[in-house]
């Protein structure tokens, strides 16, 4: 026969049916009869298995479109920047008014950029991850070294995103994984090969700025499919975690 749980009446915390005393606030509890202890079921049974491990790293909680706005942020920014740069090269004012809207256009870009990795990797955090956000946005102020890390940072984590959506079976759109490396190889040769050029061959730096851009201008096209596509599957990670529509909210992480 089951028997309810009982609870204490001075901190209403759940104790064992045939405790004297509250293990929580030692208040005296009130005797069962002998027969009802007889029946009482053991705390074990009514109370629900802790985890062994209490280090859990906790979903965050963000409001419906969080990871879509950044990623528009992003691109608006980028499209902005692209744009005065382009103006001010054709113009040849590139130490005009204009070039201060111009750099603040990449500030924003990169604020927004920064924001989406930073949470994009904090959504998917657990033993199966090994990027922290911090690690993931701290690495990409490196010079040199953030050429590079946009393979862990960026494309990891449409991998990452999309093994995450498939662990959990969670019904969430694929990021697109061949349009993100694109965006990141692009990125990366956007950052070389103006530099290749202007000590290699003796050109002007307004033919390296056109080689820059060209590559730019394709690059805008991978980057606002890619980060659109990691964006949706975030959401629907996200929606996952609200409703808790997975087989848990928290992951325990590596010991």
């Amino acid at each position: 026969m089951f028997i309810a749980p009982k609870f204490c009446d001075s901190c209403k915390q759940m104790v064992d049916p045939t405790a004297e005393i509250c293990p929580h606030c030692g208040q005296t509890q009130q005797v069962e009869s002998s027969s009802d202890a007889e029946q009482a079921a053991p705390l074990s049974s009514v109370m629900p298995e802790v985890p062994k491990t209490s280090n859990y790293v906790p979903r965050p909680q963000l409001r419906h479109g969080a990871y879509f706005n950044c990623v528009m942020g992003f691109i608006i920014f980028s499209v902005l920047t692209y744009i005065v740069g382009l103006s001010n090269l054709f113009l040849g004012n590139l130490q005009g008014s204009s070039n201060y809207l111009w750099w603040g256009c990449v500030l924003l870009t990169g604020c927004f950029h920064l924001m989406f990795i930073y949470r994009g990797w904090k959504l998917i955090q657990g033993r199966e991850v090994d990027v922290t956000p911090g690690l993931a946005v701290m690495l990409l102020f490196v010079p040199i070294a953030n050429l590079f890390w946009g393979f862990v940072a960026v494309y990891g984590l449409a991998k990452n995103l999309n093994a995450f959506a498939r662990r959990y079976k969670i019904k969430a759109p694929r990021a697109a994984e061949g349009v993100v490396l694109a965006n990141v190889i692009l990125t990366l040769l956007a950052g070389i090969i103006p530099i290749f050029i202007q000590f290699v061959m003796p050109v002007s730096l307004t033919l390296v700025l056109l080689c820059t851009s060209l590559i730019t201008g394709i690059n805008l096209l991978f980057l606002y499919v890619g980060y659109i596509s990691m964006a949706m599957t975030a959401e629907a990670i996200q929606d996952a975690v609200r409703r808790d529509k997975y087989e848990s909210v928290e992951i325990p992480m590596a010991e």
